[in-house]
């Protein structure tokens, strides 16, 4: 059954064109984690940032793993950083209280307070409910209800006596439907970590402005740890988009996209 879950997991990354998050290192991950862990117990931040830096370009990708980098690069004073790395160990694990509150901590640090336009209450609900549980949970959910379904058309089907015949099609049907929430919220969680659409500040100080174009007006100012939208990239430049609905330019080097893509 874990063998046919993590098969159904991967085909489910690469349909949405996502590599698979676990690619072998040419490391001794092992040893790295251990020495990271290590000098961040000493105090030596810089040094455990690094090295689990080094684990992360090796293709290697956990909740732990960027939890311990988030809060390396709190403890190191960078803000920006701490809330990708935290965000990252967020969308593995969206459940988890821990890494919940950090990240509420370090968002107390940003400087910029902005309002949040509002959403419809049905999406709102479902967002909720597609962020109780990471894309592995999702997937293992829908095998359980795919399962459940093709017994309940079995029972349908071979059973003699109607009040079964019922019960089997009134199992098929409602497990066949939640096999198929299941497997859209499986789908949008596994875009959602490879999208990179999600960005943060990682700047001290960024202007915003109102083309791409060093030149162009200044709209506003956004400094370290504050949130954003890309919505489309121009050359060196990133079109974002603000909770509070608004629009502007930025350089891409004074942001970094909660992305698990060593290429972004």
């Amino acid at each position: 059954m874990k063998m046919i879950y993590r098969l159904f997991f991967v085909a489910a990354l690469s349909f949405v064109g996502v590599n698979s998050l676990s690619a072998a290192p040419a490391i001794n991950a092992d040893s790295l984690w251990d020495a990271a862990n290590t000098l961040y117990v000493n105090g030596d931040y810089k040094g455990a940032v690094a090295l689990y830096e080094d684990i992360e370009e090796a293709g290697l990708v956990s909740y732990d793993l960027f939890y311990n980098l988030g809060n390396a690069y709190f403890k190191d004073d960078q803000l920006g950083e701490a809330i990708v790395a935290y965000r990252k160990a967020q969308l593995l694990n969206p459940s988890d209280a821990d890494v919940e509150y950090n990240l509420a901590v370090a968002n107390s640090y940003t400087k910029d307070r902005l309002n949040v336009v509002p959403v419809f209450f049905l999406t709102r609900w479902v967002r909720a409910v597609a962020d109780l549980f990471s894309g592995k949970v999702w997937a293992t959910l829908s095998l359980i209800f795919l399962v459940l379904a093709a017994a309940g058309l079995l029972l349908f089907l071979l059973a003699h006596a109607l009040p079964r015949r019922k019960w089997g099609l009134g199992v098929a049907v409602v497990s066949a439907l939640m096999f198929v929430v299941s497997l859209c919220f499986m789908s949008s969680a596994v875009a959602k970590i490879n999208k990179g659409a999600e960005a943060v500040i990682v700047a001290e100080s960024a202007s915003v402005k109102s083309s791409p174009d060093r030149a162009s007006i200044d709209l506003f100012i956004l400094h370290e740890g504050t949130m954003v939208e890309v919505v489309t990239d121009f050359g060196d430049w990133n079109e974002i988009l603000l909770s509070d609905g608004s629009k502007g330019w930025i350089r891409g080097e004074q942001i970094k996209r909660v992305s698990f893509r060593n290429d972004e």
